[in-house]
C-alpha cells in the first residue's frame, strides 16, 4: 500500500496521498497516511483525526445524492438534461451556481443511470435540487461518514471535507 502511494504521487509537485483498503468483509487491511509523517506531521487518512483538514472527495459523494433520490421513490431510469453548463438561480447560498461537466461534456438528455457512468456534474446538480442538500448528508451519515458533511448543494460534487477512512469504513 505505501509503495502503491509513494510510487504513483513521487513527483516533488504532487499532492499529498493516503490510501485504506478494506476486505469483502469491511476490516481494515490497509493504511497509508502519506509517504513522509516526519515531515508533514499529518495522517492524511485520518482527515482531522490525524492533524489535517480532511481532502475534499470529490465525485464519491455522488453515490450519497443517488441513494437519496432513489430513496424519495425515483429511478435510475429517470430521464435528465446533461449540458456542459448549467446555472442555477440562488442555489448557492442565495447566489447562481454554475455548474459544469468535466471536459465541458455535453451528454444531452440521458438517464440517470447514463448520467452517472458518465460522471455527469450538471444532472447531478439538478438530482440534488431535486432531494435536498440536508437528504444527501444524512445519507453519508448513515452510510458512515463521520465527519459532518455540509447540508449545501455544492456538497455533491464533493466539496465538503471528510477522511478518507470515512469513505472506506463501513458504519
Amino acid at each position: 500500500a505505501y509503495e502503491a502511494v509513494a510510487s504513483t504521487l513521487d513527483a516533488p509537485n504532487d499532492p499529498s496521498g493516503a490510501l485504506v483498503a478494506v476486505d469483502e468483509r469491511g476490516r481494515l487491511t490497509a493504511m497509508v497516511g502519506g509517504t513522509d509523517f516526519a515531515k508533514s506531521k499529518v495522517n492524511y487518512a485520518l482527515g482531522t483525526d490525524g492533524g489535517g483538514s480532511g481532502r475534499q472527495p470529490g465525485s464519491t459523494f455522488k453515490p450519497f445524492a443517488l441513494t437519496a433520490f432513489i430513496e424519495q421513490g425515483n429511478s435510475i431510469q429517470s430521464r435528465l438534461p446533461a449540458p456542459k453548463e448549467l446555472i442555477l438561480p440562488k442555489a448557492d447560498e442565495g447566489k447562481d451556481w454554475t455548474v459544469t461537466n468535466y471536459d465541458d461534456e455535453d451528454l444531452g438528455i440521458v438517464t440517470v443511470e447514463e448520467g452517472t457512468w458518465h460522471s455527469s456534474n450538471t444532472m447531478y446538480a439538478q438530482i440534488m435540487q431535486k432531494v435536498g442538500a440536508t437528504a444527501v448528508a444524512e445519507e453519508a451519515a448513515k452510510l458512515g461518514v463521520k465527519t459532518p458533511v455540509k447540508a449545501v448543494n455544492s456538497t455533491v460534487l464533493g466539496t465538503s471535507e471528510v477522511s478518507v477512512l470515512d469513505l472506506t469504513t463501513p458504519n
